[in-house]
């Protein structure tokens, strides 16, 4: 039997794994965030394809009780998936799990049954459904389809931490009770903190205040664009609005109508950027932060408005970090994928905490406040 230990994130943007199998290495494993309920008749179709030599990252099907479906790259290129950022992450979490443990199974060649310690990672407002996630998955595991070929996983050990919770423990060993700061998640989809004081959350909370927001506000004043097709340039343009990043999206900077198309797109994104920070910087004055020994900050949107938030921050007396010592052990796993490095900074602490307490066999839970 393999013993594959996996820590999971279940992100908006990117889903992300690290895990170990036995006494190797750590690996790392990324999918798309889409999934998508399909038909049988669909797979079958798609599968009299002559020929497809794409990873099983990037072609992940699942089949669990009477239910199949599509996740990641494949569901988004093959059936217009979505998304769904307004759908909770639990809800979803459970099949994008299982496809990678199924793209984990395949890549490493394991056998058709195995062993299966998971850590997942949830919005704080989310947390509570950890305890349905476990029942769920339990019962997924140990009976599905991947790409057609069976599996019987059983779940061994089980831990769900709010997000954060892996940047603040960042290894720590169980019983190591003298942590506390405080995390500010910044992403694609939302906003979050969470608190910790000698080793316990006191409090956390996430809103629906993530990079999309302001992205919408964008695309609501400068037509024919959308949010993902901006996403990505618009973070390249930075803080102020850098033309070049941006004259990828229009066909010709020449000709007159897209040369104006530009210029409404750079005044809007200035206009959304500043309305957006005002948003971001209202919750935070809303959440009443105590002064605390370390604030961490994180996430991509973190980092597009990193003078801000330093500057927010130092002004109440916090200690900044970026989680550098994470980012370091992160890019030495992921070579060049610069894109990456901080984003998997949170999924990367929890791991190291899983890979302490599984060894231990210890309830591994700080308590968490309902």
């Amino acid at each position: 039997m393999a013993a594959l230990c996996l820590a999971f994130d279940p992100s908006s943007s990117l889903s992300k794994g690290l895990y170990t199998l036995g006494s190797r290495e750590m690996q790392w494993l990324s999918m798309e965030p889409e999934v998508i309920q399909i038909g049988e008749g669909a797979i079958s179709q798609y599968r009299e394809r002559p020929f497809s030599s794409a990873r099983p990252e990037d072609e992940a099907w699942i089949e669990v009780g009477n239910l199949s479906v599509a996740v990641g790259y494949f569901a988004r290129e093959r059936f217009y998936a979505n998304p769904a950022l307004r759908v909770v992450k639990s809800e979803r979490a459970r099949y994008k799990i299982l496809a990678m443990v199924g793209a984990i199974a395949v890549k490493n060649q394991l056998p058709n049954c195995f062993d299966l310690d998971l850590g997942v990672l949830l919005p704080y407002g989310e947390y509570e459904d950890w305890v349905n996630l476990n029942r769920l998955l339990v019962e997924d595991l140990a009976d599905f389809k991947f790409r057609g070929q069976r599996y019987q996983v059983r779940l061994g050990q089980f831990d769900c931490l709010p997000e954060g919770g892996g940047l603040l423990l960042r290894g720590l060993k169980p019983g190591d009770n003298g942590t506390q700061g405080l995390v500010i998640m910044v992403g694609y989809r939302n906003a979050s903190f969470l608190l910790m004081e000698r080793g316990t959350f006191q409090r956390g909370e996430t809103r629906d205040l993530g990079f999309v927001q302001m992205l919408e506000r964008v695309t609501e004043t400068s037509a024919g664009f959308s949010s993902l097709e901006i996403a990505g340039p618009v973070c390249q343009a930075g803080k102020r609005v850098n033309r070049s990043p941006l004259k990828l999206l229009c066909r010709n900077e020449q000709n007159q109508l897209d040369h104006e198309r530009l210029k409404r797109l750079i005044s809007s994104i200035k206009t959304s950027r500043k309305a957006y920070w005002e948003m971001l910087s209202d919750w935070l004055n809303t959440c009443r932060f105590p002064v605390a020994q370390q604030v961490i900050l994180s996430g991509g949107t973190a980092y597009y408005y990193q003078e801000e938030l330093e500057k927010y921050f130092s002004q109440q007396g916090g200690q900044i970090s970026w989680g550098s010592n994470l980012e370091d052990r992160v890019q030495l796993l992921i070579g060049k994928r610069e894109d990456l490095k901080y984003r998997l900074t949170d999924v990367c602490g929890y791991f190291y905490w899983l890979q302490y307490s599984f060894a231990a066999h210890q309830p591994i839970n700080p308590a968490v406040p309902a």
